[in-house]
């Protein structure tokens, strides 16, 4: 039986490129499609883990496993709605472990992988799951996953106060998420090792070879199929000389940096964990009360019956 392996850390810390990058090792198996930009986030024990109360109950069971047969990533996987109800009775995380234990079969990996920043936050809880899971963080400077966080958001044109409410907002979650992995990683080192996004963008192979290392599987030669979804610029990801084009950002000025490294480094530190999780809460846009709108990205295309998009459609993989 494979091994779950599970990326995490806060979202544009380079979770999908890292992702990409593992996925590209034989002994290692998981799910991808260019309209996702290369591998895949269930969101599984985030989102869909004890949504649709207890799967014991058949009506609830069906319900769940209706939604999961629509969704891009059991497609992906290839497995139908009948798939689904044919491990009738089982409960959230025997159903997710037993569709990836088959992508990696089809595959003969060692691991399989799965990466959803919105995980970072459910590591004890998978890890409770799978006893034997391993996880790779990916820690990226706060200032810089801040603006590339608004930026991505398009919130470069609110007024001042808003763009300084959006910069605190994603500063206090990656604290917070950052908190917890590292929290993590100190009680259950043999469970979690922690990279540098910036480690992996001077020396990737350096970066790769230690993960190998703790995953002990052997160093191999890999170049993602997919480009890295950043704000570095391509030639810094790919290993070329650093400034040989230079990054596009919009305007960020010296007292927002300054902002965030200190609501980072020294405001955040000082309060309790329950007051950051209340913090964390109150400011946030919008509950998670529904499925992301990509969960169903590929909804209205053809995929065949292992997963992966007809070829007459595109070019894509979809399954390792």
């Amino acid at each position: 039986m494979a091994k779950p392996l599970f990326v995490v850390g806060k979202h544009r810390s380079g979770t999908t490129w890292l992702g990409n990058l593992l996925l590209d090792h034989p002994s290692i198996a998981g799910l991808h499609h260019e309209r996702h930009r290369g591998i895949h986030e269930s969101a599984f024990f985030s989102h869909v883990d004890g949504r649709y109360g207890d799967l014991d109950v058949f009506e609830n069971y069906v319900e769940f496993a209706a939604v999961m047969a629509r969704s891009d990533y059991f497609r992906l996987a290839g497995a139908s709605f009948e798939d689904l109800m044919e491990l009738y009775p089982a409960n959230y995380a025997d159903v997710f472990r037993v569709i990836m234990d088959r992508v990696a079969e089809q595959r003969d990996a060692r691991y399989w992988i799965e990466k959803s920043p919105m995980h970072t936050g459910c590591v004890r809880k998978i890890s409770d799951y799978y006893t034997n899971a391993q996880f790779i963080g990916i820690w990226r400077d706060p200032v810089d996953v801040a603006f590339s966080w608004i930026k991505r958001q398009d919130e470069r044109h609110a007024s001042q106060f808003g763009r300084l409410l959006a910069l605190a907002r994603v500063t206090i979650d990656k604290y917070v998420v950052d908190t917890h992995m590292l929290d993590v990683r100190s009680s259950q080192p043999e469970q979690l090792y922690v990279v540098r996004y910036e480690d992996l963008v001077d020396d990737k192979r350096k970066v790769l070879n230690g993960i190998y290392s703790f995953l002990d599987l052997s160093q191999v030669e890999v170049r993602s199929r997919y480009e890295a979804n950043t704000s570095y610029t391509d030639s810094q990801t790919s290993g070329s000389d650093e400034g040989a084009n230079k990054t596009k950002r919009f305007k960020r000025s010296s007292h927002e940096e300054k902002f965030i490294q200190c609501l980072y480094n020294w405001g955040l530190p000082l309060l309790s964990a329950r007051a950051l999780i209340h913090l964390k809460r109150s400011l946030r846009q919008n509950h998670k009360s529904s499925l992301p709108s990509w969960f169903f990205k590929l909804l209205n295309e053809s995929l065949d019956e292992d997963g992966s998009e007809k070829s007459q459609e595109t070019d894509g993989s979809a399954l390792d």
